[in-house]
């Protein structure tokens, strides 16, 4: 409902309304200066819209909009408003939280908007005209970072407001000279009237002059060069007075600075310039300071097109030039440990890969993260984490030679640029003294933190492109941490074979659902006690080439593509729709179907669609279990216990599957809505050996009951292994004991066999 908002009265209002129509910005076109602003902040703040709002008597209208088409709103919707009433940065990170807005229109109906974050614009006067805003459609904390960032961008937005007012002002003189001219043609006709008119239009023309914010300059060349008139804006800008400028002899020379002179007296001296030139110059103030400012120069020509003189407006833009090189400094380099981003490494490497013909000298690059930092983070705080890695930063950087490079990549992922390394060798040399680096503690606050690196070499002499030279540095990395971490790899002919193999079966997968290569196999899960089928698990075979592969040769690299999403909704919706018809060959009662989940799947937004998907005309919920590994849920549980909460209220059952080899506790499960447990085959492989783990099956199996969960036993393949489960209490079990996986159409038959081979406790 919108809310009725009353007419602006006080007299600061007024006055600020007042200076906004001076700026004469309201319902102009589309202005690319500012639209590049609001880009800009919307993908360093990763926000869908981005304005740049100014707030008017009863409405806010977007000089800029980002990421949404509209235009303008009424007050009442404006979080702008709030921002200039209280004059400062102003962040509502939930706006459902927020009485003020959460039943307001945009946040009740489409485009529901959730988070917002504004720094007001300081327009003519010094008075807020609006904000430099980004708005996300969920919930969102806004880091310190983030609002720094905007709040660089909004003096960005300032100047060009600024900037706008200029060109309004040269428009300004150009009228003005305009009138003056008109002036001059009709004072034959009436002198007297158009002397008196003149003289006002030169009074108006004088006051708006000494009023402005900018240097004002008229400069003569003929017959000699020589300053005519100079604002009292100088002052302010330079410290020199108009008075101390106009009796100098080289007025020039005591402002601007000696390096850009040169090309300041070229275009002043050119006798055919353009009317209108724009361009940047160094001024230097009073204390010797250095001042940015942008010169808007006018010729002056004479009847026979030759110029005569200069009139210039000359604005300090030093802050808008200070947040352009503290943008692009951003853009190149690591916020949190100063060093060169992914971006200005892979530029460098670029560059270095091209004129590689020039240099006898091999480009090696060295990529590097640390071992087990999660555990920092997880154990000490985020805080601490980037303590450490700002430490790592500085000691690596100490034992690395003048030219080479060392960036930050993202997380705790390091690279080193080694332009000149000769061979292999030396850049071995450098591995060598990274891994020395990891030797002494690193000392963050109170705490002596040890770590190591796992360090992958890449070197060529050849042309290859920057991102195949660190992926193969990435390649031997993950080679040094499967080896024991703490020490490097060297990419070779080996490690390129596999990576090419990867590439070609990352690609077959890609077509394996299209060519129907993929199939889904059945094992049935049998009751103990009664001695009957109650469940089957789907399992899913990739038959590529003629060869049967198992899901530990594919699916990693499915969960690395993102392919197992798609893949895993098939096997679902397969699955759902082969068990249809499935029943216990004994009793008749239809039988539940158990699909496994993947990691990305738990965290897809498209979970409960699919679900419902494969559901809808073949199964009810109940006849549905969905099995998760511990690993998964321990990986991010907050997320997790969302998803699978939302699953169990709509009736499917949940189970762990492989458990006892992550790092959970039964504990844990209290938390999460679980129906199930299946032990890994791992401790059914030796439940009945000469060291049973009989005593630990009946202790996990104990605690589930406690927790109320059914437990499943993985893996069985003798009736020794069969009688030890019985005794330890577990209610079903699947394994080659009662079939192997098969294909839809012989499964009757597999329940029949399962069914047969348990008799009866």
């Amino acid at each position: 409902m919108a809310r009725q908002v009353p007419e602006p009265a006080s007299t600061m209002e007024q006055d600020r309304l007042a200076a906004l129509e001076t700026l004469h910005i309201l319902d102009t076109d589309e202005d690319e200066r500012f639209d590049r602003i609001t880009e800009l902040a919307a993908r360093l703040l990763r926000a869908p819209i981005s304005l740049i709002s100014f707030v008017d008597r009863d409405r806010q209208w977007f000089k800029s909009h980002y990421g949404v088409s509209i235009t303008e709103t009424s007050r009442a919707l404006s979080f702008c408003a709030v921002a200039i009433e209280r004059g400062e940065l102003y962040v509502i990170e939930d706006m459902l939280d927020e009485p003020r807005w959460h039943d307001t229109e945009l946040v009740v109906n489409p485009p529901r908007l959730r988070s917002y974050a504004g720094q007001p614009l300081r327009g003519p006067g010094g008075y807020l005209m609006g904000t430099l805003n980004v708005i996300d459609l969920e919930p969102r904390h806004f880091t310190d970072e983030e609002l720094a960032l905007l709040v660089t961008l909004a003096r960005y937005a300032e100047a060009e407001l600024a900037v706008h007012q200029l060109a309004r002002l040269g428009a300004e003189l150009d009228a003005t000279r305009t009138e003056l001219e008109q002036a001059n043609r009709s004072l034959a006709e009436a002198v007297a009237k158009r002397s008196a008119e003149l003289s006002a239009s030169e009074e108006r023309f004088r006051r708006l002059v000494d009023r402005a914010p900018d240097v004002i300059v008229d400069y003569q060349l003929v017959p000699e060069p020589r300053l005519l008139y100079v604002s009292p804006a100088l002052e302010r800008i330079t410290g020199w007075s108009p008075a101390e400028a106009l009796a100098s002899d080289d007025p020039i020379g005591l402002v601007v600075h000696p390096e850009d002179r040169p090309l300041l007296d070229q275009v002043l001296a050119d006798p055919h310039a353009v009317a209108d030139r724009s361009m940047m110059l160094r001024w230097r103030h009073r204390d010797g300071s250095t001042i940015w400012t942008q010169n808007r120069l006018v010729a002056i020509h004479d009847a026979g097109g030759v110029t005569v003189g200069w009139e210039a407006v000359v604005r300090d833009v030093t802050d808008l030039h200070a947040a352009q090189e503290e943008l692009a400094h951003r853009a190149l380099h690591d916020r949190l440990t100063g060093l060169p981003n992914r971006d200005l490494f892979t530029e460098q490497l670029t560059l270095l890969l091209r004129n590689l013909a020039r240099h006898a000298a091999a480009v090696c690059v060295l990529f590097f993260d640390l071992d087990r930092f999660k555990v920092v983070n997880d154990s000490l705080g985020h805080a601490t984490g980037d303590e450490l890695l700002r430490a790592v930063a500085q000691r690596v950087a100490q034992v690395l030679r003048p030219g080479d490079l060392l960036a930050r990549l993202g997380g705790d992922e390091f690279a080193i640029l080694v332009p000149d390394a000769g061979s292999a060798d030396g850049a071995i040399a450098v591995a060598r003294r990274v891994l020395a680096a990891f030797e002494a503690p690193f000392v963050v606050g109170t705490e002596e933190l040890y770590t190591s690196a796992s360090i992958g070499v890449a070197c060529t002499d050849v042309a290859e492109s920057a991102d195949d030279l660190l992926r193969h540095a990435d390649v031997a990395m993950y080679r040094a941490k499967a080896a024991g971490r703490a020490r490097f790899e060297v990419f070779d002919e080996a490690l390129r074979d596999h990576l090419h193999e990867r590439i070609r079966l990352e690609g077959a997968l890609h077509r394996a659902l299209d060519r129907q290569e993929l199939a889904v196999l059945y094992q049935p899960i049998v009751e103990l006690a009664h001695g009957r089928p109650v469940a089957v698990e789907a399992l899913l075979r990739w038959r590529r080439d003629g060869v049967e592969l198992g899901p530990a040769e594919f699916i990693g690299l499915a969960e690395e593509t993102g392919l197992i999403v798609p893949i895993g909704e098939w096997v679902l919706a397969r699955a759902a729709r082969d068990a249809t018809g499935w029943r216990d060959p004994v009793s008749g009662a239809p039988l539940m179907v158990q699909v496994n989940l993947s990691a990305r799947q738990v965290t897809s937004p498209g979970l409960d669609a699919a679900v419902e998907r494969a559901l809808d005309g073949a199964l009810t919920a109940e006849r549905l279990c969905l099995e998760i590994t511990e690993s998964v849920v321990m990986s991010d549980m907050g997320p997790a216990v969302k998803v699978l909460g939302r699953l169990c209220e709509r009736g499917v059952r949940i189970a762990v599957d492989d458990f006892g080899t992550g790092y959970s506790s039964l504990a844990y499960l209290r938390r999460l809505p679980v129906d199930a447990l299946k032990i890994d085959r791992a401790f059914v492989h030796d439940i009945d050996g000469p060291v049973p783990d009989g005593r630990l099956v009946t202790a996990i199996t104990t605690m589930a009951h406690t927790l109320e969960l059914q437990v499943t036993a993985e893996g069985v393949e003798t009736r020794a292994q069969l009688a030890a489960l019985r005794a330890c209490g577990c209610e079903h079990a699947q394994g080659f004991l009662f079939a192997r996986p098969v294909a839809a159409g012989e499964v009757p038959a597999a329940l029949v066999a399962a069914s047969a081979m348990v008799a009866p406790a």
